[in-house]
């Protein structure tokens, strides 16, 4: 759906000579004509060849392939899950700096920019391919955010203490 930012990052690769991206997951029946737009896009001679458009996969065994997980959204989203699976698999992650996301990424588990800024979005996917103490960083930032957060061995009793409260 356009709100998600396919757009904004397929610019971005166009800047980024011999990176790769999978875009996994599927659309809306409203939104054909974004998505064909989108393919069309990977369809041009600096996009050409770099870009897979993977459907619906098995998101776990599909990230554990990626080097970046990137959620360029232009509009806010409560709490994208797709960040928190590549954090718990300990993929750097790239995100826009509003919403959930910025909550999620803000002690150091991925780098933000703002919303629909190309330019912001190569440098952080550079850096974030390439500087081998921010992945480190970025990797156990992540793990801790998920065990504090989201252990389902500590949140759940929570949330059954808070469901049956009087």
């Amino acid at each position: 759906t356009p709100w998600k930012g396919h757009q904004v990052l397929l610019e971005a690769l166009a800047q980024m000579p011999g990176i790769e991206l999978e875009l996994a997951g599927g659309s809306f029946p409203n939104d054909a004509d974004y998505v064909a737009a989108l393919h069309r896009r990977a369809e041009q001679a600096d996009l050409r060849g770099r870009v897979r458009f993977l459907g619906h996969v098995d998101p776990l065994s599909t990230m554990r392939g990626w080097d970046v997980a990137v959620s360029p959204s232009t509009s806010p989203e409560a709490g994208p899950i797709s960040m928190l699976e590549a954090m718990s698999l300990g993929v750097p992650v790239v995100g826009t700096a509003h919403g959930g996301t910025s909550e999620i990424l803000a002690g150091g588990a991925g780098l933000l920019v703002e919303p629909g800024d190309v330019e912001a979005l190569v440098v952080a996917l550079g850096r974030a391919l390439t500087d081998t103490q921010f992945r480190h960083r970025s990797f156990e930032a992540g793990r801790r955010f998920i065990a504090e957060h989201h252990d389902l061995s500590r949140t759940l009793p929570i949330m059954l203490a808070a469901l049956l409260a009087p």
